[in-house]
């Protein structure tokens, strides 16, 4: 069968490029206690039906959220006649409510902001929280505060706390949705993981990263080490596996396997980037050998056919072999390394340099080139006029804007432009061999110097420094204030708040 050629190279290139990512050839079996966890978005009641519960260890209905007096309620098409539905056809999983989720502008994270910066409201949002879940006969909560920021982090941990308390008291578990790894996990504080117990790591979407995917098994592995490195036990920890694509398109697994099964055997599809039944056996047994537990987003996004993904985690589970792609269970046999017969060096008859004068450039500015130009966490670089200075490690591809998740804005005298780079190809004229005598020793021709350019020191630009914003100042929607110069608009109510720290989905908008 065609898939089973394809995995084939898969393998090899793997055990090439990421030797550790697989386990020696005896693999761990899952303990008892091994969690498998998946979310069930209210929207995907329709499919409830289809979808092995059976092979789950905890469902995390998703979602529902606080409004702004503390109240608990379903959120989208979600309802409790849905929810009791589910906990019906879970008979063997533990149910959990997600409370919380994403949303583009901030709004319930702001909410959540509110309610936990005053003792009574904040106790208030707790009793209301325990009584929902008791209501409804759930097991649990998995709070989904996406995210946390420096300046909430210490309410964060006083609600956590208080409701990981209260929770338990109830026989009630309390995990947590945290992102994959990076600056924004440190607002997570210690004292939430001691609380918790599980947390359930969101190893997707990952923007930048090197090797171009947004959950490849690398970015697994660094999630891992990030929250292992930070104390946590290790079985607490719970691997998040896409089931859907990021790159050319946005789309569900299952739409991936309907325009071709051979999908379910790659990672790549026409540049729809995600994790088909390899890796996500891999990342299973992965999860086995290191952490607690396998976590998907989302349950509805599976293909219900012989291609789905649940059934890969539960088959790695289980120590059952891959019949679909053929690759067994996830370990590797080493390749022999080939040996290399050198052949004679030719000798080089050099070959002038041409040398060219570079355009000045300030400091350390350089400029950016998407797919080529590396950034890292301070590098300063201009873009279309404009310099920016990078953090959360962009990469090559995340372009510079004002105030993104990668990039905010800087100050720079000078706009460099690409120096052209300028390929001189040496002539080569081989030294013949007449005998087995050793080859004689061949004086190059000097390299004749070539005199550059001075280069030319610019006049820096004055900077524009005026600047209106007050931190003790309180401003509400469309209020504009100055910093350095530059005009931000406030999306809601703030105070104290940057608008220079402020990120894409923060309250500062950049004009």
């Amino acid at each position: 069968m065609k898939l089973n050629k394809i995995v084939s190279s898969m393998i090899l290139c793997s055990a090439i490029a990421l030797p550790s990512i697989f386990t020696p050839a005896i693999a761990d079996v899952a303990d008892s206690d091994f969690k498998n966890v998946g979310y069930m978005p209210t929207y995907r009641g329709y499919l409830m039906d289809k979808i092995e519960f059976s092979k789950l260890t905890h469902v995390m209905y998703s979602f529902a959220r606080p409004d702004a007096q503390g109240n608990i309620y379903f959120y989208g098409s979600g309802s409790a006649s849905q929810l009791a539905s589910l906990v019906a056809k879970s008979a063997t999983a533990k149910v959990g409510v997600a409370l919380g989720g994403w949303d583009d502008n901030y709004s319930t994270a702001r909410i959540f902001e509110n309610l936990t910066a005053n003792p009574t409201t904040r106790t208030n949002l707790v009793n209301n929280i325990v009584q929902f879940a008791k209501t409804h006969n759930i097991d649990g909560i998995d709070m989904d505060w996406e995210h946390p920021t420096a300046s909430s982090a210490n309410n964060y941990t006083l609600f956590m706390t208080e409701l990981a308390d209260a929770l338990h008291a109830e026989g009630l578990f309390l995990s947590a949705a945290v992102i994959s790894y990076g600056p924004m996990g440190a607002h997570v504080q210690d004292a939430v993981l001691d609380k918790l117990d599980f947390v359930n790591l969101m190893a997707y979407d990952a923007q930048g990263h090197p090797d171009g995917h947004h959950s490849s098994m690398q970015v697994a592995i660094e999630s891992v080490a990030y929250w292992k490195g930070r104390g946590i036990d290790p079985k607490k920890i719970v691997l998040g596996t896409p089931f859907y694509s990021r790159g050319a398109a946005v789309e569900t697994y299952a739409q991936i396997i309907a325009s071709s099964p051979d999908n379910a055997c790659l990672d790549n599809a026409n540049g729809r980037m995600y994790n088909g039944i390899p890796t996500t056996r891999a990342k299973t047994q992965y999860a086995i050998d290191n952490v607690g537990g396998i976590m998907n987003w989302e349950l509805g996004q599976d293909s219900f056919t012989q291609y789905s993904l649940l059934s890969a985690i539960d088959d790695v589970i289980n120590q059952v072999p891959d019949y679909i792609c053929d690759t067994g269970n996830p370990e590797v046999t080493p390749t022999p390394t080939p040996t290399v017969t050198s052949t004679p060096t030719p000798v080089i008859t050099p070959t002038p340099i041409v040398s060219i004068t570079p355009t000045p450039v300030v400091g350390d500015i350089t400029v950016f080139i998407p797919g080529q130009t590396v950034a890292k966490n301070g590098d300063i670089v201009s873009y279309q006029g404009s310099c920016y200075q990078a953090k959360n490690n962009p990469g090559t591809w995340e372009v510079p804007t004002a105030s993104s998740w990668f990039w905010n804005s800087a100050q720079c005298s000078t706009i460099p432009t690409p120096t052209p780079v300028i390929t001189v190809t040496p002539s080569l004229t081989p030294t013949p061999i007449v005998t087995a005598t050793p080859t004689p020793v061949v004086t190059a021709t000097p390299t004749p110097i070539v005199t550059s350019t001075p280069v030319v020191t610019p006049t820096p630009l004055p900077e524009i420094t005026e600047t209106t914003w007050d931190k003790n100042s309180v401003y509400n929607n469309g209020d504009e204030v100055l910093v350095n110069g530059v005009v931000y608009t406030a999306r809601w109510w703030t105070k104290g708040e940057n608008p220079v720290d402020s990120t894409q989905w923060g309250v500062w908008k950049k004009q």
